[in-house]
């Protein structure tokens, strides 16, 4: 996240986004899946993270 707030850009990132994201962050991401399927959707990124409270999930995630 950029530290000048006046740069950053909460809302939603995917098929019909507008504009170049730094970072987007998935916030219960499981598996993965929807994680991956944003990565490709062709949205302008820098860096894609995936958060989930379970890590046997984050662990599924990171594996595939």
């Amino acid at each position: 996240m950029s530290p000048n707030p006046s740069e950053t850009r909460p809302g939603r990132a995917g098929p019909g986004a507008h504009g170049e994201y730094d970072l987007i962050v998935d916030i219960g991401c499981g598996t993965g899946y929807m994680t991956e399927l944003l990565a490709q959707s062709g949205v302008k990124h820098n860096r894609i993270i995936g958060v989930d409270i379970d890590p046997e999930m984050t662990a599924f995630a990171q594996q595939n």
